[in-house]
């Protein structure tokens, strides 16, 4: 096989032959002899030019005429049984079946404990599925090993869904560069750390966290929401209620959004406005815990007890070992006259919290009034 040796082109097959040869001969030719070869010139040689001939033997099988950095881009993108098992991880992951993707990032760590990608996987699984300690620990370890500030983040969501604000701030502090982050996550980020903020009473930090989410995601009912809650601790119930508002433009049956303006009426004295919302508040999320409450509270004055009655049961079909709602109820049977129903609330509140004062002392009181059942 005949090649010209003086080719331009760095990425020629002659390359990639001279790489694979077992045997390689050259031969000068003289000036007279330049026409055999004429038809593998480009161009006539010039006088002050030498001309050689090249005979290479390849011991292999014929190689590919690629370049060879073709070659080499083709052996790159032919995916590894490992890449398909992680891109169905991902595919099941984004579509929320979290149990099958959790098998297969467990798998591929079995294969290999220093895959990254599939320790990132898992724990976001993880967390997804309510295992913090697991959570933790993929997510504390990849933090120790890459130092990466989607690990930070995310090992502060861990701490936060096991309520420890402290240590979850502590993760958020040590990201270094939040624009560098994805954007959802980075949304999360700024607005988890405006909460903890928030009910730290670190106000102006919060609203600045929270301005920053709305950066990411301008439609977020949750994060106007949560500036009318901070307002609402400022003691600016007309600016609460801008944003309460807001909310409930975005997402019409924002449970919270409609709580938040009950709060606004119940801080300004309109308590029929406010009964109203938190009702509205109740039909969009039954388990809104703060509007019940509030709504038992406002029944008092009322003295029309139906309502809150219904809510609470309504609360407790979902949620029955919710003893604070027990106790409210069995309160507001007692009230309405309904003694012997209240001490049958009143007593599975007791069991849950055995040793609450209120609970104790309304057992008390309505088993010295048994009488009147």
């Amino acid at each position: 096989m005949q090649q010209e040796l003086n080719h331009s082109q760095s990425d020629s097959p002659f390359f990639s032959l001279m790489a694979e040869a077992e045997q390689i001969q050259v031969h000068e030719v003289e000036s007279k002899q330049t026409h055999i070869l004429a038809p593998f010139l480009k161009t006539p040689p010039q006088e002050s030019e030498r001309t050689f001939l090249v005979k290479i033997r390849v011991s292999r099988a014929p190689i590919s005429t690629l370049p060879a950095k073709q070659e080499v881009a083709k052996k790159q993108e032919a995916p590894t049984e490992r890449d398909k098992l992680l891109e169905n991880a991902e595919i099941l992951l984004r579509n929320g079946d979290l149990i099958l993707a959790r098998n297969i990032y467990s798998f591929l760590l079995k294969s290999n404990l220093k895959d990254q990608q599939a320790m990132e996987g898992l724990g976001i699984c993880f967390l997804k599925l309510n295992e913090v300690l697991a959570a933790k620990k993929c997510f504390k370890a990849l933090w120790e090993l890459y130092q990466k500030d989607d690990y930070a983040i995310r090992l502060g969501l861990c701490f936060l869904a096991d309520q420890d604000d402290d240590t979850a701030l502590s993760c958020f502090e040590k990201v270094r560069n939040p624009d560098g982050v994805p954007s959802p996550l980075r949304f999360d980020f700024y607005k988890s750390r405006g909460n903890i903020l928030n009910r730290k009473d670190r106000h102006a930090e919060a609203e600045t966290s929270y301005f920053k989410a709305l950066q990411i995601k301008p439609e977020s009912d949750v994060v106007f929401v949560n500036l009318g809650t901070l307002e609402l601790q400022r003691k600016n119930p007309i600016k609460a209620q801008k944003y309460f508002t807001r909310a409930i433009e975005i997402h019409p049956k924002s449970s919270k959004g409609h709580c938040g303006l009950g709060m606004v009426d119940l801080e300004q004295g309109d308590y029929f406005s406010a009964g109203r919302e938190f009702k509205c508040a109740l039909d969009n999320d039954s388990q809104n815990l703060v509007a019940l409450l509030q709504l038992i509270y406002l029944s008092d004055f009322s003295k029309n007890y139906d309502e809150a009655i219904h809510r609470s049961h309504q609360f407790l079909d979902r949620d029955p070992n919710n003893a604070e709602v027990r106790f409210q109820l069995a309160g507001l049977l007692f009230r309405k006259g309904q003694f012997l129903e209240a001490e049958s609330e009143i007593n599975k509140a007791v069991k849950f919290a055995p040793q609450e004062p209120r609970f104790k002392k309304l057992k008390e009181h309505l088993t010295n009034n048994r009488h009147r059942g």
